[in-house]
């Protein structure tokens, strides 16, 4: 899509918040940081959202009169940041393999391939945790992340070592049904044998 005007950010939010007061300044700020980007001002309201900052009470939303500095990210990519530290551990792990796997999409079967030590409770409440914080989008039986822009922003300060613990998870995801998958998956994980 192409970038909103602050008119359009406004009826945007209008659209999304109902008559409240307060939508114009949210959107003011809001298309100062996300430059009139749909997508990242949708993920800039949802980071005020999970901060407490924009609350919903009785069907009805409450924006504040003013925000501070701290309130909102520089950029978009701070807002993403923020949601990913908030995830716990085991929530964290699944989407960092699922920003490096061959194929986008995991069934809740696939994420608890990825970590058999984890019980059946701890994987639904992880899946529970990216659908919520809208870091992945499901259609009731797959699991995709919500846009491209989540993959750099899970990647960013993953380290060798950490990509390669997820690259030897994922080739249990594909054995058996995608074997380009596991010899791509075993190669990024240094198991050249493997791969062979």
């Amino acid at each position: 899509l192409p970038a909103l005007s602050h008119e359009d950010v406004t009826r945007l939010f209008e659209s999304v918040f109902g008559d409240v007061p307060n939508v114009e300044i949210l959107s003011e700020r809001i298309y100062d940081v996300a430059g009139g980007n749909p997508r990242d001002a949708m993920d800039l309201a949802q980071h005020l959202s999970d901060r407490g900052t924009l609350r919903y009470e009785r069907g009805i939303w409450t924006l504040p009169p003013r925000f501070d500095p701290q309130d909102l990210p520089r950029d978009v990519q701070g807002g993403m940041r923020a949601r990913l530290e908030s995830l716990s551990p085991l929530a964290r792990w699944l989407v960092e393999a699922q920003a490096l796997a061959t194929s986008g999409a995991f069934s809740r079967d696939e994420y608890a391939r990825l970590r058999r030590d984890a019980r059946a409770d701890e994987i639904d409440s992880a899946i529970g945790e990216l659908l919520s914080r809208q870091i992945v989008t499901s259609d009731g039986r797959f699991h995709s992340l919500a846009h491209g822009g989540w993959a750099g922003a899970i990647l960013r300060d993953l380290d060798e070592a950490e990509r390669a613990a997820r690259h030897r998870a994922l080739i249990s995801v594909y054995e058996g049904k995608l074997r380009l998958g596991v010899v791509h998956h075993a190669l990024l994980a240094g198991l050249h044998a493997r791969a062979l």
